[in-house]
């Protein structure tokens, strides 16, 4: 047998059922407690008149005298005896008279020994009463309820008085019944029940209000459904490798995931404004305009010295616009990558071409032997162990002994010739080892060569000097360091800038590098109003100065990730130039017998 699932209530239903009881038991407690205090008021008002009945009854003076007649010790004569007896009927009629006359359930006569003189129940005239006496007889009035021969009631007690000397002689007791005072409780209730009826009724109408200005809120969302909304969205935000910024439509930061924070090196962003972010102008116009116009875009920038692509979209619900999200992209490690690749593919290339170069050779040197010029072979051979196998426009290049870097900076000093700028080997150069990590020192060392080689350039486009443009390298080692030193005949780098920190306008300076930034649906198109479009070489803000690129702060980045660094050595030199310094640690193998024959001459000193 199927069972059918149980169906839960809703969230709204719930809380619109939970007031609508509050709001019912609020009504009950205040109607229950406004009925007592009713109640207690129209007793204490049948008390009072129930007392004042009482006292006009003791007052009567034919009362009292015919409550003193009835008296047994002052009985002298038969006369005194009837007159007694007629007086006890009068009583009895003058107090039906008074019961009748006010509504009252009783109203009893007694002497002081408790035989009543009247009662509403003739057969009860003569018998002692049902109540006690006791605080009567010592001259206080009674206020009480209690249950007597005709029920439940609300009765006065009062001492009726000798007119002759003043003494207790009897009691009068007048009592209401409690119908009485139920039968105009209802009336004065009906108005409590009205406001009881309209407190409910204002609940429902304030649930319903409750409810309609919550599902506009939460654009139709139901509240029950929060719980895995926040789910979801931490899964989604914590398992991509974008960082993702929520903005609202007020400009504040409603979400961002950790990627995020980690970008923006700021601390946590969640209740931040927008405006208030350590994030570059750009990126804070694109924001702005993408909530105003509701217009997506997309721009390339700089955040932290981190290169991002930044994509700002619109997000809204239901026609209602809640705000933006921006994701940011992190292009650094691309970057990275990018810059070993080309290091990698520079080697590649010069080693193909050398490799190509050392054939040739040898085929010439095969030839000279088929033809018998034996002599000739071997001046060649002579010539070739003189210059090497292949001749880089790099000067003292044979300082260089590891093949890998010797390979990269002849292609550099090829790419530095075709500008005019003369790539030299410097005199300090002694790499001692063999190099295995070759890959991470040509990615620094080409990024401080390419950084060399821009500022020479400028320095001779800026300035009319005959003397050829150079860029020096220097590399050694210190124990498994490989410690590199490139200098240049630039202008050197510019008081106030820094050349590793990369700002927006230094990325769009360098290689006319086209702005990314674009509307949604028009690709290809530049949208100048956030970048600035494209900056050729010569047109930058920059121009001139060390570090306009991202080169340097990868360079840095790759040697601290290692436990070195990439510094300033010096900012201008006498000549004009700037050196550059790199230390990356773990990238040169010491040889074991070298080090040994080291410390054997340090010995025998």
């Amino acid at each position: 047998m199927t069972r059918t699932p149980r169906r839960h209530w809703s969230f709204t239903g719930q809380i619109i059922v939970l007031q609508l009881v509050m709001m019912l038991g609020v009504a009950l407690v205040l109607s229950g407690a406004f009925s007592w205090i009713t109640w207690q008021q129209r007793l204490d008002q049948a008390q009072a008149e129930s007392t004042a009945i009482a006292r006009s009854v003791a007052s009567d003076p034919q009362v009292q005298r015919a409550v003193e007649l009835s008296r047994d010790d002052i009985h002298h004569s038969d006369a005194e005896a009837a007159e007694a007896v007629s007086a006890r009927t009068d009583v009895a009629r003058t107090a039906e008279a008074v019961r009748e006359r006010t509504g009252a359930l009783f109203v009893v006569v007694a002497g002081r020994d408790g035989i009543r003189l009247s009662h509403p129940n003739p057969d009860e005239i003569g018998r002692p009463v049902s109540t006690d006496m006791g605080p009567v007889l010592q001259g206080e009035e009674v206020q009480i309820e209690e249950r007597g021969t005709l029920g439940q009631s609300a009765r006065a007690k009062v001492p009726l008085r000798s007119p002759s000397d003043g003494s207790v002689i009897g009691e009068v007791s007048v009592g209401l019944s409690r119908d009485l005072i139920w039968s105009g409780l209802p009336a004065a209730l009906w108005p409590v029940a009205l406001a009881a009826l309209g407190t409910v009724l204002l609940g429902v109408v304030a649930s319903i209000l409750v409810w309609r200005r919550l599902r506009r809120l939460t654009l139709g969302v139901r509240p029950e459904d929060f719980v895995s909304f926040a789910q979801n969205q931490e899964a989604t935000l914590e398992s991509v490798d974008e960082g993702v910024i929520g903005v609202g439509d007020d400009g504040a930061v409603t979400t961002a995931n950790d990627v995020a924070i980690r970008l923006i090196g700021d601390g946590a962003l969640a209740g931040r404004r927008w405006n208030d972010l350590p994030l570059p102008e750009d990126l804070h116009r694109a924001v702005r305009r993408t909530l105003a116009d509701r217009r997506g875009c997309a721009l390339e920038t700089v955040v932290a010295s981190r290169v991002v692509l930044a994509d700002v979209r619109p997000v809204g619900r239901g026609g209602h616009d809640v705000g933006c999200v921006v994701i940011l992209r992190d292009k650094t490690d691309v970057l990275q990558m990018t810059e070993r690749l080309q290091a990698v593919d520079a080697m590649s290339q010069a080693l193909r071409v050398q490799r190509h170069e050392f054939a040739n050779r040898l085929h010439a040197v095969h030839g000279l032997l088929e033809v018998g010029q034996v002599d000739e072979a071997r001046r060649y051979l002579g010539r070739l162990l003189e210059h090497g196998p292949l001749r880089y426009p790099v000067r003292h290049l044979d300082r260089v002994s590891d093949p890998y870097l010797q390979a990269f900076l002849g292609a550099k000093g090829t790419q530095s010739a075709e500008h005019g700028v003369l790539l030299t080997v410097g005199s300090e150069t002694a790499l001692n080892g063999r190099v295995h990590d070759a890959e991470t020192i040509a990615t620094v060392l080409g990024n401080l060569v390419d950084n060399a080689l821009r500022a020479a350039i400028d320095a001779e486009r800026n300035d009319d000097v005959a003397a050829q443009p150079w860029v020096e390298v220097e590399i050694m080692n210190d124990g498994d360091e490989c410690v590199l030193v490139v200098a240049d005949s630039g202008d050197g780098v510019p008081d106030g800038i820094d050349p590793f920190v990369t700002t927006t306008e230094q990325l769009y300076t360098l290689d006319a590098v086209p702005s990314v930034e674009t509307r949604a649906g028009e690709f290809g198109e530049t949208a100048g109003g956030l970048s600035g479009g494209i900056r050729t070489q010569h047109g930058g803000l920059l121009a001139g100065a060390h570090g306009r690129g991202i080169g340097l702060p990868l360079s840095r980045e790759i040697a601290r990730r290692m436990g070195g660094d990439v510094w300033v050595a010096s900012a201008r030199t006498e000549n004009g130039g700037a050196v550059f310094c790199a230390r990356l640690p773990n990238t040169v193998e010491v040889e074991v017998q070298q080090c040994a024959t080291v410390n054997d001459a340090e010995n025998e000193e």
